[in-house]
């Protein structure tokens, strides 16, 4: 008597984690090629430093590698948050929290591909933290925690179809991300430009401090709280073929997220009233 394997099973429920590993991948190298378009922003913005009656006297502002570095990350950053956003209008049209079942997943396949590409940010951005800042000095560690709790908690709930629609919905976090980078890429305008330009971008400046103040208290200090109600009060969309481990992970995930952005927060709080000159 000869004792077989059927493995037809599990190839087949291997295949799809493989493919989505590697289109994640694919789409982190795509997330560091739009992070290589730093030079065209960088000329887009000499441009119209001149356009305003500039000398120009500075043609490229990356003056070092470092600065390159920056400009690359606040370009990357801008576009992604930019894709999170619609990503997030896109998960709040489709499921209704007043009225839809939140805990159904599967209303939000058409949003599987964009998750993944969200995922692949994390993947590159966690990459630039520790291949790139970390021989500098300068990675963060908090965001490279951010990045592996959120990027491996949210590739295991998309292969399960659970909680798919509040992972879109968290997404609503980046629209402070935008106002960060306008407000950096103005400061690095009002630092080269002179005359009525510099004036110009001077006006700007308080606007979008407040602005990004505002949306990441709105966005992400309000917003995640809301978000982790509706879990809990959907008994944590507890369903059969999701590991208790991973039910637990995602009930820690809202207060462990929602104390990451506090602290980061206390830091905008202390550069803003000057109780710190280097948060």
């Amino acid at each position: 008597m000869s004792l077989t394997v059927d493995s037809g099973w599990s190839s087949a429920a291997l295949a799809q984690p493989l493919l989505e590993v590697g289109f994640v991948l694919a789409a982190a190298f795509a997330w560091h090629a739009v992070s290589r378009s730093d030079a065209l922003v960088r000329r887009a913005a000499n441009q119209l430093l001149l356009r305003k009656g500039c000398s120009g006297s500075k043609p490229d502002m990356a003056t070092d590698e470092l600065s390159r570095i920056t400009w690359a990350n606040h370009t990357v950053s801008l576009v992604h948050a930019l894709f999170a956003i619609a990503v997030a209008a896109f998960s709040l049209a489709s499921i209704s929290p007043m009225g839809d079942d939140v805990c159904n997943s599967f209303a939000m396949a058409a949003a599987r591909p964009a998750l993944l590409a969200e995922i692949a940010y994390s993947v590159y951005d966690l990459w630039h933290e520790v291949a790139v800042m970390r021989p500098l000095g300068k990675m963060s560690v908090t965001m490279v925690f951010h990045h592996v709790f959120v990027a491996s908690s949210m590739f295991a709930s998309i292969q399960l179809d659970y909680l798919v629609w509040f992972m879109g919905a968290l997404l609503v976090n980046d629209a402070s991300t935008v106002f960060l980078n306008l407000r950096w890429f103005n400061f690095q305008l009002l630092s080269q430009a002179e005359g009525p330009a510099r004036a110009h971008l001077r006006s700007l400046q308080l606007p979008l401090d407040l602005a990004f103040a505002g949306t990441f208290l709105l966005c992400r200090i309000l917003w995640i709280p809301v978000l982790g109600s509706l879990f809990y009060a959907n008994s944590m969309c507890v369903a059969p073929h999701v590991p208790d481990a991973l039910t637990v992970i995602s009930a820690l995930n809202f207060p462990i997220l929602w104390l990451l952005n506090v602290f980061w927060f206390s830091k905008i709080v202390a550069i803003a009233t000057g109780s710190k000159r280097k948060a």
